[in-house]
């Protein structure tokens, strides 16, 4: 049903779509750098920007060969740059999004589910993929490795660090047609080795993660409801 804005911490909702030509959302997120900056990510029209905050939203796709958009990562610390997560690999812009170019170097999976920064180092940026567990970048994404020590699933749903520490978390949905092992993956490492950690959570099949800038986790599982550690 597309995009829907609340002005009033989440107790009303109202749709923001004017403009959005695909409302099959797959990802939002705003610009730290300008609130007022906001992209949307579709399954089949690419990436939207609005730049009034999500009152109108225009196509924002050159550059870009998917227009199966799962993730949206705005640099923290340099403006108008971001990294977007497709179905067909990984792109770029430096320019706010106007123009994108691929960053795949060393990334093996293209099929992409996700991607974020390391809140304290812009230059280490993680990308989850469908089959191929998690990639890290720690030159700005000029080139990527495969960082999945200890990880026993191939696909990833989620990827996020925790600011401050060298601590980040990826979470699984599992894998249907091998039996690796859904849920909660920890690195203490910046992502060098993993541990499972599913205790207390049930069912393991976890498909939503959020970290909160105090270190807070949240995990949303698939039957199961929201986990907090």
């Amino acid at each position: 049903a597309g995009v829907f804005a609340t002005a009033d911490r989440g107790v009303t909702w109202v749709a923001s779509n004017t403009g959005l030509t695909d409302l099959v959302v797959n990802a939002v997120a705003v610009d730290p750098n300008n609130a007022m900056t906001v992209f949307a990510g579709t399954g089949s029209g690419g990436l939207f920007r609005s730049l009034d905050g999500g009152a109108n939203w225009a196509a924002s796709n050159t550059g870009l060969s998917s227009l199966d958009v799962r993730g949206i990562a705005f640099d923290p610390a340099t403006a108008n740059r971001v990294f977007v997560a497709t179905r067909s690999g990984m792109y770029r812009s430096i320019d706010g999004g106007a123009t994108w170019s691929g960053a795949n170097t060393g990334l093996n999976d293209p099929i992409l589910n996700d991607v974020t920064f390391d809140p304290s180092d812009a230059e280490t940026i993680y990308a989850a993929t469908v089959n191929d567990s998690v990639y890290r970048s720690i030159n700005g994404g000029d080139s990527w490795q495969r960082r999945n020590s200890g990880m026993n699933a191939d696909t990833i749903a989620k990827v996020r660090a925790v600011a401050g520490l060298s601590r980040v978390y990826a979470v699984s949905p599992g894998d249907a047609d091998d039996g690796r092992f859904p849920g909660v993956y920890v690195s203490e490492n910046r992502g060098d080795t993993w541990t499972l950690l599913n205790t207390g959570i049930s069912p393991e099949t976890s498909q939503a993660l959020l970290v909160l800038p105090d270190g807070l986790s949240l995990v949303g599982t698939r039957g199961g409801g929201v986990f907090r550690r």
